[in-house]
Order: structure tokens, then sequence, then C-alpha cells
């Protein structure tokens, strides 16, 4: 890239960073899905991982309205234009709109490839995505929950032999141990009543 064109073109994505926000704003979700699409590689990087956090959940929202307006064709056509990498985060949260609107077989296919997605995935939202998944298994396919965690805390362990400094290291021991207290808790009919009784 030329020097003077840097300037330039940090400026034109700064701009388009403030329009996609405002068009997500006013609900305007596939203009501000396109805003974003049209920012340069090098400004997304720098909004280290901002860009890939808007862009699925503006993708989200706007598969779901289309969902809700009776236009399924409209709903995987956004699903399927999303990033590969985070295209499991928008089947998550479509899933869950389906499962309420009374469509669980639609929401498993869903999920199951959402959960292939999050295995080949990384950043800190995969934990978040991965507790999304194991909250709808346990409704729509209970015996599958605990292959989801599994799934789950080898993310966590990877994470953690790359990230081998100081406080990242006892911020992810942290994590994954809530994790599994967390799990037990919810899983564990003995922990559950246990806790109820507590309470």
């Amino acid at each position: 890239m030329r020097p003077d064109k840097a300037p330039r073109e940090e400026i034109r994505d700064g701009y388009l960073i403030r329009a996609a926000r405002l068009a997500a704003h006013q609900k305007n979700y596939e203009k501000a899905i396109s805003l974003l699409d049209r920012i340069s590689e090098q400004g997304r990087k720098q909004l280290g991982g901002g860009w890939e956090s808007w862009r699925w959940s503006y993708a989200a929202s706007a598969a779901v309205a289309q969902f809700r307006r009776g236009d399924r064709s409209s709903m995987n056509r956004i699903i399927t234009a999303t990033p590969e990498a985070i295209r499991g985060f928008v089947q998550i949260a479509v899933a869950q709109a389906l499962v309420k609107a009374g469509d669980p077989d639609s929401a498993f296919d869903l999920l199951t490839e959402a959960r292939k997605r999050l295995a080949q995935s990384s950043g800190t939202e995969v934990v978040d995505g991965y507790f999304s998944l194991m909250h709808q298994y346990e409704s729509l396919a209970p015996i599958d929950t605990v292959n989801v965690f599994m799934k789950l805390l080898r993310h966590l362990i990877v994470s953690r032999n790359q990230t081998r400094k100081g406080a990242k290291v006892l911020e992810l021991n942290q994590v994954c141990c809530q994790t599994i207290y967390s799990w037990v808790l919810t899983m564990c009919p003995f922990c559950y009543l246990r806790r109820m009784s507590q309470e």
C-alpha cells in the first residue's frame, strides 16, 4: 500500500464503521453488514475482534428478522453469506429463534453445522458459543450435551497451551474451573437438588 493511501483508507474505514453502527441502531442490519464488508483488511485488523463480533451479530439479527417475516430463503442467504469463521455464531442465534417458533428439527440441523464450525474457530467468543450450544442441546439432544462440553474443555486447554504468559494462563484456568463447576451444577441431578435446597 502506498504511504499516502493509508490515511485516506483509515478515514474511509472510520466513516464505514460509524455508518454501519448507525444502520444497526436503526435495525437496518443488512445495510450494516454491507457497510462492514467494505472495510479494508487493515481496518478489520485494527479493530481486533470488533469487526468479527459486529459482523456475526448483525447477520444473526438480519437472519432472525427475515425468519420472523416468513422469508426462510433470505434467512439462509444471510447465513451463507457470513464468513465461514464466524458463521457458527449466526447459526446458533438463528437456531434459538427456530426453537422458540416450534421448529426444533431445523434448529438441530443448524446447531450440528455450528458445532463443526466452532471446533475450527478461535477467539474469546468461542467459549460463549459453546455455552449457547450446551444450553440448546440440553433441550434438543441432552445426550450430546456432554460431547459439546468436552469440546469446550478441549478448546480451553488448547487456548491455555497457546498463551503461556502469567495472568492470561491464570485467567484461562479460572474460566476452566468455573466452566466445570457451572456445568456440574446444571447437569448433575444431585448437585442441582442440593443447590436448590440451599436457595
